[in-house]
């Protein structure tokens, strides 16, 4: 009820031109960009020698991976009727902010210590929580998700960093 809900009053903001915007914001959270952003990330951090943060990094994204993919083949929620764009595969949870929230937040806690100036540290740690909440919104603008879909992939991703971050530890 409450998906239903969500869904009706998201699809009365709709328009052509946040329609294109959402387009854009969706596609910062597909896997095929965040897998990129992942390994070149993963390529610095191996030439760096920083091998604890690819850990970290590694842990987070395939947990998420693997997470959101396990739950969506158990679940099989099917997905809204009226999508903007097309997607296949089933609902629950959302990979999009699974794996969003997964990088964005590993990046916070990956590099938050290492930007000295107060107010870039804060500007970073804003942008890398704002757009993983812009791709939720996106993927619930664009219809392809349900408003639970969307908070479980929020819940699933913040414990893939949290875990990985805990187990990196031991």
């Amino acid at each position: 009820m409450l998906d239903q809900i969500i869904s009706t009053n998201i699809i009365a903001l709709q328009s052509e031109s946040l329609t294109k915007l959402m387009i854009l914001i969706t596609n910062l959270g597909d896997k095929y960009t965040l897998a990129t952003f992942t390994i070149i990330l993963l390529g610095i951090f191996v030439y760096k020698k920083q091998y604890m943060k690819a850990q970290i990094l590694s842990l987070t994204m395939l947990s998420g991976v693997i997470l959101s993919q396990a739950l969506k083949h158990i679940i099989q929620r099917a997905r809204p009727i009226q999508m903007l764009i097309p997607e296949t595969g089933f609902s629950f949870p959302s990979g999009h902010t699974t794996l969003s929230i997964a990088f964005f937040g590993v990046l916070i806690y990956l590099f938050k210590d290492e930007i000295k100036n107060k107010t870039l540290r804060y500007l970073f740690i804003t942008i890398s929580l704002l757009l993983p909440f812009l791709i939720a919104f996106s993927r619930l603008y664009l219809n392809v998700h349900w408003f639970t879909d969307v908070v479980a992939g929020l819940f699933i991703g913040t414990s893939c960093v949290i875990g990985s971050i805990y187990f990196s530890k031991k």
